[in-house]
């Protein structure tokens, strides 16, 4: 009982009680004290009640302690108070067992007082922004491969095996070893990095996301222990980082959420960067915390049920809300074979006369039948449309080479796979 509770205390010192103010420590026994109050009444008092009701320090009475363990755990970290030498092999296994007992109890405090506060702030965000998740945005090259593996990987581990690169060059060979290996979200949609990726461009030209797709989290994500959070661009130098959630409480939040034009009084370098800011988690996410997959077009999609199969999580973003809609891309389309024909009818977002158009046929024995945009351009010319397809930009029949055995058709716009069907 020496070694570890009686060292905070000894024979008439003075303590305090949340009930009784100021009392006198006036016998030390194993399980309990006998204090003295100011009208002399002696009372014992179990070891259990410290942290509840007896407190070493008035400075305590404010704070909030699990237990008694709790308590005497913090107070000899507050103090250092140190554990007596060890004598013999037992009083050394003693020694280690309540040290790691102090480090265990205060990592678990530290834990739960960290967790409360990424509660609050999620609360915050709610209630003040109307947060609703956390946004990863992909090319739809890119999300096939991670629904394949289950998993967002981080730029490092992505790039290793395969997947498209839509980032600013110029940006990411500044941006630093320890942000390439996290897995980056947005606290929301439409961020200005995005607004110059979206969409099919007419050149091709980077940084590019020809076929945008949106991977919302849920917002518990943050509560994730590995996590950094960023008042701007992770890759920009004028960002801070930070893993403490009392830090990120006190972001520009307000400047963070807020979207549309920006003042021309207004300091233009400084809003863009904090509208970009982001939610870090290191290396991998998986996607069991995956609330919805959020679709541009009715052409992604179908694209996406033709390769991935149905899925609860596939939604439109109906309301055209979530993207910028910049530059061209498919809108919806209509493509198959029937009567010896290939049909295809085609709509898209902006004028498409400018992009090159490309249609693959292919055959169960590996032939594939190509048409170019001259091809589609004629085909197009000498078909009549239906009333079916009358408001669709494209419309053509064509017979191919072969009346049989095609395994699958794909349309490209500009050499991205904006259609497909299989048969």
């Amino acid at each position: 009982m020496d070694n570890y509770f009686g060292k905070y205390f000894s024979l008439n010192e003075v303590i305090i009680s949340k009930f009784l103010g100021n009392i006198t420590i006036v016998k030390i026994e194993e399980n309990c004290i006998t204090i003295e109050t100011k009208g002399n009444n002696k009372i014992e008092m179990a070891y259990s009640l410290f942290g509840s009701v007896v407190f070493i320090d008035e400075t305590h009475l404010n704070i909030e302690y699990t237990s008694h363990i709790d308590y005497f755990n913090r107070y000899e970290i507050e103090n250092k108070i140190d554990i007596k030498t060890p004598t013999d092999k037992v009083d050394q296994l003693n020694a280690d067992l309540i040290k790691n007992s102090v480090i265990n109890n205060v990592n678990k405090s530290k834990s739960a007082n960290i967790k409360k506060i990424k509660i609050q702030l999620i609360d915050m965000l709610k209630t003040k922004y109307g947060f609703d998740g956390l946004y990863h945005y992909t090319d739809f090259h890119n999300f096939i491969k991670v629904m394949e593996i289950k998993k967002l990987l981080s730029r490092s581990k992505a790039t290793e095996i395969g997947f498209v690169d839509a980032a600013n060059t110029s940006i990411i060979k500044h941006t630093s070893d320890f942000v390439k290996r996290q897995v980056r979200f947005y606290y929301k949609e439409k961020t200005p990095t995005f607004f110059d990726n979206e969409g099919i461009k007419l050149d091709n030209g980077h940084p590019h996301m020809p076929l945008p797709v949106i991977l919302l989290f849920d917002e518990n994500l943050i509560l994730n222990e590995n996590v950094t959070f960023t008042n701007g661009c992770a890759g920009s130098n004028i960002s801070e980082l930070t893993s403490d959630p009392k830090e990120a409480l006190n972001y520009d939040w307000m400047t963070i959420f807020k979207r549309g034009p920006i003042d021309y009084y207004e300091d233009k370098r400084k809003i863009v960067n904090r509208r970009n800011s982001e939610l870090l988690i290191s290396d991998e996410v998986d996607l069991i915390q995956l609330k919805k997959i959020i679709f541009r077009s009715k052409a992604d999609l179908n694209n996406a049920i033709s390769i991935l199969g149905n899925n609860l999580k596939f939604t439109l973003d109906f309301n055209e809300e979530k993207f910028n809609y910049n530059n061209n891309f498919l809108k919806e389309y209509d493509i198959g074979y029937q009567n010896d024909k290939v049909y295809m009818a085609l709509n898209y977002y902006r004028n498409p006369s400018k992009y090159d158009h490309k249609l693959l046929i292919n055959y169960k024995d590996g032939y594939i039948d190509k048409l170019d945009k001259d091809k589609i351009n004629e085909l197009v010319g000498n078909t009549k449309k239906i009333n079916k397809y009358i408001t669709f930009d494209y419309y053509m029949l064509y017979k191919p080479i072969r009346n049989s055995g095609i395994r699958k058709i794909e349309y490209f716009m500009n050499d991205h796979l904006s259609a497909i069907w299989k048969g």
